[in-house]
C-alpha cells in the first residue's frame, strides 16, 4: 500500500470522529475537530548564537603595528598578516567623518596605497608621505643640471647652426625629495609618463638626524606599500594621535559608526570581513551592495541604521555567519535574501526590523548550509508575512523567537526533525493571540509541528499538498 494510501485511509478513519470546517480565510479541503487536553509547552534552551573574535576572519591589530593613511586621509589601516600564509592585506580601522562624498556614495577601495604624516626634522609639516614596507619613508632623487649649447634648429646668414644655452639634466643628484602625496605626478612618474619602477625610490638608513644615507629600494623589504588589497574591516578603531593614530578600546564603537554622510555603502569582490559595529547607527545609510567575497558580517554591524531600505548580498558570495544584532532594529529593511554559504544567524540578527515582509532564508531557491539560528532573531518583525524554513535545516526553534510578528501568515518547516517549543514567558496560545486568523503551520504529517498544531488548534497545511486541518477543542 502506498503512502498516500496510508495516509488517506488514517484521514478517513480520524474523519468518523471529526467535524468538517473550512477555517478563516484558509480553503481547508480536510478539517479534523478532536477534544484533547492541551500538552505542557516544552522549555527552550535558547542557545547565544555569535560571531567569536576567535572564528572571525577578520585580523587583530596589535599596538604595535602601525597605523597608515590613504593620500587624502580617508581611511586609516593596519598592514598586517592576512594569516598563517603570511600574506600582508589592508585592514581599515579609521575614517574621516568630515569627508564629503559624491551622492552620500561610500566605496570601499578594493586597494590602497600606504601613507604617514611626513614632518621633517627641522618641524616643518609636509603632508603625507608614501612609505616603504619597513616603515621607511620614501624619497625621490632630484639631478643636477647644467648648461649645454645646443643647436637652435635655425641657421645664421653664413649658413651655421645658431646656439642657444639649454639646461640639461646630469647622472649627478642634486637633493632628494619626499614622495609626497601633494606631489604625486613629480614622483610616480618618469619624465618620459612612464611610472616609476619598485627599486628606484630612495630612503635614509642613517637614523641619525644629521648624516644623512641614501640608500636606492632594491630590496622589496623597503619598496613603497602599494595596491595593497583591502581584505577587512576591522573590528578594532583608532583615533588621531598628534602626527598619527593609535587604537582606541572604546568599547561598542565601530570604524563608521553614527557617520552621517553616508547613503549607499559599495565593497569590491576583495572584501572578506566587515567587523562589530562597523556601521552601527549610521542613520542615513539607506543601502548596502557587497561584493561576493565577503565571509563575515559583525555582531552589531548594520544595527540601528534605522533607514536602511535594502542590503543586496550575492546568495553566492561566501558569507558563513550574520552576527548577533548584524541588523537589530533596522526597521526600513524591506526584504533580505540568506546567502548559500551562511551556517548560523546570531542572536536578534533581525530583531525589530519592522519594516520587512520578506526573509528569504533558501537563497532564492537554492539548497543552503544555515545550521544555527540564535534566540529572538526574528523578533518584532511586525511586517513579515511569511517565514520558510530551508530543507536541512533541524534546529529547535524557540516559537518566542518571532514574538510580535503580527502580520505573519503561515510558516513551513519542511524538516520532520525540527522542533519547535515555546516557554513559559510565551506560549503557544500567546502566539496564537498575536498572529492573523488565516495563520497555519506548514509540513510533514510525522513532524514535531504537526503534532504541536493538533496540539495546540493551529491550522495545519500537509507539506506540498492541499490538504488543511484544524484541531478544535
Amino acid at each position: 500500500m502506498s503512502n498516500t494510501d496510508k495516509r488517506k485511509r488514517k484521514i478517513s478513519t480520524r474523519m468518523k470522529k471529526a467535524v468538517r470546517r473550512t477555517v478563516g480565510g484558509i480553503c481547508l479541503s480536510t478539517a479534523l475537530a478532536i477534544a484533547f487536553i492541551p500538552e505542557k509547552a516544552i522549555e527552550a534552551e535558547g542557545p547565544t548564537v555569535t560571531v567569536e573574535t576567535s572564528e572571525s576572519s577578520i585580523p587583530v591589530i596589535q599596538d604595535s603595528d602601525t597605523i597608515y593613511t590613504t593620500g587624502d586621509g580617508m581611511f586609516q589601516f593596519a598592514y598586517i598578516d592576512k594569516g598563517s600564509g603570511g600574506d600582508k592585506v589592508a585592514v581599515i580601522a579609521g575614517y574621516d567623518y568630515e569627508r564629503s562624498l559624491d551622492d552620500g556614495l561610500l566605496v570601499i577601495p578594493d586597494t590602497v596605497d600606504a601613507y604617514v604624516k611626513y614632518t621633517h626634522a627641522q618641524g616643518t609639516s609636509g603632508g603625507y608621505v608614501a612609505v616603504g614596507k619597513n616603515g621607511n619613508i620614501l624619497f625621490y632623487p632630484v639631478y643636477k643640471t647644467e648648461i649645454q649649447q645646443q643647436p637652435s634648429g635655425e641657421k645664421d646668414d653664413s649658413g651655421n647652426d645658431i646656439m642657444i644655452d639649454v639646461e640639461v639634466k646630469t647622472n649627478e643628484v642634486d637633493y632628494y625629495l619626499p614622495c609626497l602625496y601633494s606631489t604625486y605626478d613629480n614622483w610616480y612618474y618618469y619624465e618620459d609618463g612612464s611610472v616609476r619602477a619598485p627599486e628606484d625610490y630612495y630612503y635614509d638608513a642613517n637614523e641619525s638626524p644629521d648624516v644623512e644615507e641614501w640608500k636606492r629600494t632594491s630590496e622589496e623589504p623597503y619598496q613603497r606599500i602599494q595596491n595593497a588589497t583591502v581584505a577587512y574591516i576591522s573590528n578594532q578603531h583608532v583615533v588621531k594621535d598628534g602626527n598619527s593614530w593609535k587604537l582606541d578600546d572604546t568599547p561598542n564603537v565601530g570604524i563608521f559608526s553614527k557617520a552621517t554622510n553616508i547613503k549607499t555603502l559599495k565593497t569590491g569582490k576583495e572584501l572578506l570581513g566587515i567587523g562589530d559595529y562597523a556601521f552601527y547607527e549610521c542613520a542615513s545609510l539607506q543601502g548596502i551592495e557587497l561584493g561576493d567575497g565577503a565571509n563575515t558580517i559583525g555582531n552589531y554591524a548594520f544595527a540601528k541604521c534605522v533607514n536602511l531600505k535594502y542590503a543586496n548580498f550575492p546568495t553566492n558570495s561566501s558569507i558563513k555567519a550574520l552576527g548577533d544584532h548584524a541588523f537589530y532594529q533596522c526597521r526600513s529593511l524591506e526584504s533580505f535574501t540568506m546567502p548559500v554559504a551562511v551556517t548560523k544567524v546570531g542572536d536578534s540578527a533581525f530583531e525589530g526590523c519592522a519594516g520587512m515582509k520578506e526573509i528569504d532564508l533558501n537563497a532564492g531557491g537554492q539548497q543552503v548550509l544555515l545550521q544555527q539560528l540564535g534566540p529572538d532573531v526574528f523578533r518584532n518583525c511586525t511586517s513579515l508575512e511569511r517565514l520558510v524554513f530551508p530543507e536541512y535545516f533541524n534546529q529547535q526553534f524557540d516559537i518566542s523567537w518571532i514574538e510580535g510578528d503580527i502580520s505573519l501568515k503561515y510558516v513551513k518547516i519542511p524538516n520532520n526533525q525540527m522542533e519547535v517549543v515555546a516557554n513559559d514567558g510565551y506560549s503557544f496560545a500567546d502566539f496564537m493571540a498575536q498572529v492573523p486568523e488565516e495563520f497555519y503551520f506548514e509540513g510533514p504529517e510525522d513532524s514535531d509541528i504537526h503534532d504541536i498544531s493538533t496540539a495546540n488548534s493551529f491550522a495545519f497545511k500537509y507539506l506540498n499538498e492541499e490538504i488543511y486541518e484544524k484541531v478544535v477543542t
